[in-house]
């Protein structure tokens, strides 16, 4: 087994298993935001800290990770959030908890071709699917209501960029859970922050001390 200081699919690799590393390399872009994330707070003394921003008196809520400035100003970490001329971004749930939602079934997708490609590079086999078997969970059809009611209103630092929304679509009988990358509406003007700050289209401006 590797040591805590080896990644997995390396080893996985060098050891003649193929499908660590193609795990890896299909899901590491979709997942990358969050893995930068959880490696700056591992890695740091930042810290998340929760953020509203008002938008038209409509409270649009959301996070950053804090951090103090080569200037000593705290504020969103100049590493993770990076904008232009100085500012600094957050980032909505409304945006982020769609683009979680999509890392469950694009994670999942990613292991199930890596376990095909090992049950057939390493015991000559492939995988038997019965297409007659309905998956059925509660848990998830609830969990798709509950994204599908999130807002669309998303901070004006994320004007312009993709976000994923999903939905259901009929296909041979049968409900397929497709995810389309949409355009966040632009959005204009500048809004009140629970953090002190203002944010505008190109980020989070911070006040000094």
């Amino acid at each position: 087994m590797p040591n805590q200081s080896e990644f997995k699919w390396k080893w996985l690799q060098k050891h003649g298993y193929k499908a660590g590393k193609l795990y890896f390399q299909i899901f590491k872009s979709e997942v990358e935001l969050f893995t930068n994330l959880n490696n700056q707070l591992k890695h740091s003394s930042d810290s998340l800290k929760p953020v509203t921003v008002f938008i038209n008196s409509r409270a649009c809520l959301g996070y950053f990770l804090e951090g103090a400035d080569s200037s000593g100003v705290v504020g969103p970490s100049t590493i993770f959030h990076n904008g232009p001329a100085g500012t600094r971004l957050a980032n909505s749930f409304n945006r982020d908890l769609r683009m979680l939602y999509h890392c469950i079934y694009s994670v999942a997708d990613a292991l199930r071709r890596a376990v095909e490609l090992h049950m057939k590079s390493v015991h000559n086999r492939g995988c038997v699917e019965n297409a007659n078997n309905q998956y059925e969970d509660k848990s998830c059809k609830d969990l798709f209501d509950r994204l599908s009611q999130l807002p669309k209103n998303f901070y004006s630092s994320e004007g312009g960029k993709p976000v994923l929304f999903a939905r259901f679509e009929e296909q041979k009988a049968q409900k397929v859970l497709i995810f389309e990358a949409l355009k966040a509406p632009m959005l204009y003007g500048t809004f009140r922050t629970t953090s002190g700050g203002t944010i505008g289209r190109d980020g989070m401006r911070v006040p000094m001390p």
